[in-house]
């Protein structure tokens, strides 16, 4: 069995104990630089609000269509592409060639891939399901409900896995225009999963999800304002990152002793 925490080891523990006004000091440095970190996190929700209304200002919802838009299949603006696993039986499939995505990699709140734990080899490459930049990287199968639907921004070349549907935009709609469109309304690809504990929508059914096509140009005019919106998003993140940093260092300043 493992090791368990009981109220006589608890007991033996011991913990730096500094004078009572050398607490209230580090009570409020840690208070304070705690503010500026949930203080960062609401303006990126904000940010995310606004990234919604100018979508919905723009071009309606996509799920009722309230703004009479051109609705397209999305295997019919597009390719879809499922991903698979390369037998685990041969390990001359798995290297440092390329990529392997799973859902953990578009699971985040990042609109880009976040980089990959595994990779597969040049062989492994010719029996996996391969996707170029620009795709939109799509979770199909989900251990939860709340997943399904979750989707990512391919900014490189990638491989993934069978929980992933990838969508490679043709000409009439552009990438972030699709990403945006299933980010603000995952509705769209919940309401084609299999009514089950964790939730699938197959390749077909994925396909066959009907989405808003307005004018490329309208389009276009949406990704100016969504490009602007992801260089605030990254600047604030990168910020939060160092804010994060400063209050673990603080706390082990204080208390990894």
């Amino acid at each position: 069995m493992g090791q368990t925490l009981n109220k006589k080891k608890l007991a033996r523990i011991q913990i730096p104990l500094y004078p009572f006004n050398e607490q209230k000091q580090i009570v409020q440095t840690l208070d304070t630089a705690d503010a500026l970190r949930q203080k960062r996190k609401e303006q990126l929700n904000l940010l995310d609000d606004y990234l919604k209304s100018i979508f919905f200002e723009m071009f309606g919802d996509p799920v009722v269509n309230n703004k009479n838009l051109t609705q397209r299949k999305i295997g019919d603006v597009g390719e879809v592409v499922t991903g698979n696993t390369p037998s685990r039986q041969k390990k001359e499939y798995y290297g440092h060639f390329i990529e392997w995505i799973k859902s953990d990699n578009i699971n985040t709140p990042e609109f880009v891939l976040t980089t990959a734990g595994e990779f597969l080899s040049k062989i492994g490459v010719e029996v996996g399901r391969v996707v170029p930049k620009g795709s939109v990287l799509v979770t199909c199968i989900a251990g939860s409900p709340d997943c399904i639907g979750n989707c990512a921004i391919s900014d490189r070349e990638v491989a993934f896995n069978q929980q992933i549907n990838a969508f490679i935009p043709a000409k009439e709609i552009k990438t972030e225009f699709f990403f945006a469109q299933l980010y603000i309304c995952k509705r769209l690809v919940q309401q084609a999963s299999t009514e089950s504990m964790k939730g699938m929508v197959s390749k077909s059914r994925f396909s066959e999800i009907k989405i808003l096509v307005p004018p490329i140009e309208e389009q276009m005019c949406f990704v100016k304002i969504f490009n602007s919106i992801v260089q605030m998003r990254n600047k604030m993140r990168a910020s939060l990152d160092e804010m994060d940093n400063h209050f673990n260092a603080i706390m082990q300043r204080y208390f990894d002793k």
